[in-house]
């Protein structure tokens, strides 16, 4: 029962942007996100999902947090999103409506190389700001303020933000980010 949601993150030279999925006719907003399967390591079940909603094999990913709160636990949300994908709830994917802790990652990707790909139960996955994010599932908004403020700590200590641009940018432009 442990879940990863990450926080895409991409810069389009103006304005930061974060990767956000939405699922088939619920209107239903989150990050991506996946199961861990049972023999499959974290990290690698994490580069799994990424790769195949961006295409990309060489990410940089940074785990920032954990989120384990009973309040996160909503079966009814995941019961819309099976219901509205022709899934019983109560059948084989019983198990999806279970509680999960989630384990949360941040990316940093340039956001010129991606063409953001929705998986079997999304319509959609695009580039939003992040001053206009949709309303999102569960506790995703908590799992991207954190992950802005675990960003935003790390440009410092870290220069993180080059994973941001192109191979080779100007001062102005890392200013910018």
């Amino acid at each position: 029962h442990i879940a990863y949601d990450s926080v895409v993150f991409g810069f389009s030279g103006e304005d930061l942007k974060i990767l956000i999925t939405e699922y088939h006719n619920t209107k239903l907003f989150s990050l991506p996100g996946g199961f861990v399967g049972i023999n499959e390591d974290l990290d690698q079940a994490v580069r799994r999902g990424l790769g195949e909603r961006t295409g990309l094999s060489n990410i940089y990913l940074e785990q920032f947090y954990t989120f384990g709160n009973v309040s996160r636990f909503k079966p009814e949300v995941m019961n819309t999103i099976l219901n509205a994908n022709g899934h019983n709830p109560k059948g084989k994917y019983s198990w999806m409506t279970e509680r999960f802790i989630s384990v949360g990652y941040y990316a940093l990707i340039n956001y010129k190389e991606v063409v953001p790909k929705p998986d079997v139960l999304t319509d959609s996955c695009e580039w939003y700001s992040i001053k206009k994010l949709p309303k999102l599932i569960l506790d995703h908004k908590q799992i991207v303020e954190k992950a802005i403020h675990t960003l935003r700590d790390n440009l410092d200590k870290k220069l993180a933000s080059g994973n941001l641009l192109p191979a080779k940018f100007t001062m102005k432009e890392l200013q910018h980010v």
